[in-house]
């Protein structure tokens, strides 16, 4: 079984760097791009890299010949002008630009080399990445509906609010809260099938308490907080 490890990052703004002069250029080490799982996509291609499995994949399917490629982890450098992961044959360059793939928003841009072969689409941190931190936010929407306690996305969105989106036997939520330690619900109701975020349903968190969710499938892994107290559980996205 994988063991899935989730863990806070730092969240740093990152800044690209200005064509004008050298001078304005902003010093690498000064940008840290966020401790978690990188998703990419693009048009017939996937990519995935996560810290917590330590493994990187990449699949093409364009039609011509399939390419499935699988690496070890290995942590981003920062660039001038945003993120360099390589692994092997494959070298993942990120760019800090508003992108847009299959109509839903990304905060990155992606450029695959591999080979001989190139690919351009979008990227974005797996939300989970900031999990523990918006821990305040999923409590408050889950407040609502106490009995939905599946959290398929919770992330920041362009207007400073935060979208949580649960789901339950009755069908899936839309919750929009305010940031901080004290958060305010603004709005709660049925999901939106419109509204579109990027890796919305690439990582399934179940709040506790209760028992593991794995059921027979497997014993999902528990995400504890930083004093050990567990606060719920990952599940495969995948299902068994």
């Amino acid at each position: 079984m994988r063991i899935l490890i989730v863990a806070i990052a730092l969240i740093v703004a990152a800044c690209g760097p200005s064509t004008e002069s050298s001078q304005d250029v902003p010093d690498p080490g000064e940008r840290v791009l966020p401790f978690g799982a990188i998703i990419a996509n693009g048009e017939n291609w996937r990519f995935t890299a996560d810290p917590a499995a330590q493994a990187i994949s990449f699949g093409v399917d364009d039609g011509a010949e399939p390419v499935e490629v699988a690496e070890t982890w290995t942590p981003p450098q920062t660039t001038e002008s945003g993120y360099r992961l390589t692994a092997g044959e494959l070298t993942l360059d990120l760019t800090d630009a508003p992108c847009t793939q299959d109509n839903i928003p990304y905060p990155m841009r992606a450029a695959i080399s591999y080979g001989e072969r190139q690919y351009e689409g979008c990227a974005a941190m797996r939300w989970d990445y900031q999990l523990i931190a918006l821990m305040p936010q999923i409590d408050a929407c889950i407040a609502r509906s106490p009995e939905s306690r599946w959290v398929s996305y919770a992330g920041v969105q362009a207007d400073e609010s935060v979208l949580v989106r649960l789901a339950s036997d009755g069908g899936g939520f839309d919750c929009s809260v305010s940031q901080g330690a004290a958060p305010q619900v603004a709005s709660f109701g049925p999901r939106s099938e419109s509204l579109l975020v990027a890796t919305d349903h690439a990582a399934i968190f179940v709040r506790g308490p209760g028992e593991n969710p794995g059921g027979e499938c497997y014993e999902a892994p528990e995400v504890r907080g930083a004093s050990g107290e567990l606060l719920g559980w990952m599940m495969d996205p995948l299902g068994c």
